[in-house]
């Protein structure tokens, strides 16, 4: 089997994180999620083959992304089984092939001078007594790779493509210890192949999902109750959650309550029922980002949901 997956014992939820703004402390809830795959691989893509990358630099990426692909697991189940082509632990053949080239370009534009105050006249005792500014000149080491990476599928058909362009630079000036090329290159290899596990994996992620602490509209004790909710978020998230869904049976025209409730609800894994609080939540308020943000975690998490079972489904 590809995956052993305990799902009904998984408190998975929100994808995205809705990032802080302003200034303060903002309150959270965190949640446990599984983030998609770019790339909706059919299920039975267990076992890949790889091909030795063509190009200066293509070995050192296709080791890289073998190491990458091979080590993703979820719940301590590998996810793909990688193995060099014509490797005798394929058993009856890979599912698919994954081959690849990559390219180099190295540039050194000059870009603007670094001024510096520099000593032109000193007196007896070597004390300077004169300065200018003067202008020392500078370039940018600039390093491109061209990843082309290609998983095929043994009938020939292509499942998943990347071209683009990794770039990376540093400035240096006349008298710097020039950037290694190398080390731009290292690191840019292992961007490529960090941004391919992501195309054809999905993820198990920790993330903090902000709470909404407009409390306009509420008064009294009920505005008093929605402060203690949301303080109770980052030290009690069971307790939060079960003042909001009070909140919610009193005060259900509210847009933070609903949508607070809703996280609470996505957090216990009723997506559906979360989807229908957030847009409840956006037809009140509608200039709200919050509630989009949480219809977008909701198709998110049911996208990987889909990939883990179609996973599951293939390898039983």
């Amino acid at each position: 089997m590809k995956l052993k997956v305990k799902l009904a014992a998984m408190v998975i939820a929100g994808i995205t994180a809705l990032a802080n703004t302003g200034t303060g402390r903002a309150e959270t809830y965190s949640f446990r999620a599984f983030e998609p795959a770019q790339v909706d691989l059919p299920g039975d893509i267990e076992t890949i083959a790889t091909e030795r990358f063509t190009g200066r630099e293509g070995p050192d990426l296709e080791l890289a992304i073998s190491d990458i692909l091979g080590s993703v697991q979820i719940d301590g189940e590998a996810w793909f089984r990688v193995l060099p082509t014509g490797s005798p632990l394929a058993g009856d053949g890979p599912d698919a092939v994954l081959r690849g080239s990559l390219s180099r370009e190295i540039t050194r534009p000059e870009v603007n001078p670094r001024t510096e105050n520099e000593c032109v006249e000193r007196d007896q005792k070597d004390k300077c007594v004169k300065r200018e500014r003067i202008e020392i000149p500078c370039r940018e080491m600039r390093v491109s790779l061209m990843p082309r990476v290609l998983l095929v599928r043994l009938d020939g058909l292509q499942l998943y493509s990347r071209s683009d362009t990794f770039s990376a630079t540093q400035r240096y000036c006349r008298g710097d210890e020039w950037p290694s090329v190398n080390a731009m290159t290292d690191s840019l290899i292992e961007d490529i192949a960090a941004a391919v596990r992501s195309d054809l994996a999905p993820r198990d992620r920790v993330l903090a999902v902000r709470l909404m602490e407009r409390r306009k509209g509420l008064k009294g004790g009920a505005r008093d109750a929605f402060k203690n909710a949301v303080q109770l978020a980052n030290s009690d998230q069971d307790a939060s959650c079960a003042a909001f869904e009070a909140l919610y049976a009193q005060h259900p025209e509210h847009s933070s309550v609903i949508y607070n409730h809703g996280l609470c609800v996505e957090r216990n894994g009723d997506l559906d029922r979360a989807r229908a609080l957030y847009r409840e939540a956006l037809s009140i308020d509608p200039g709200r980002d919050y509630p989009s943000a949480g219809l977008l975690r909701i198709a998110q998490r049911e996208r990987a949901r889909a990939q883990v079972a179609r996973g599951l489904n293939a390898g039983a």
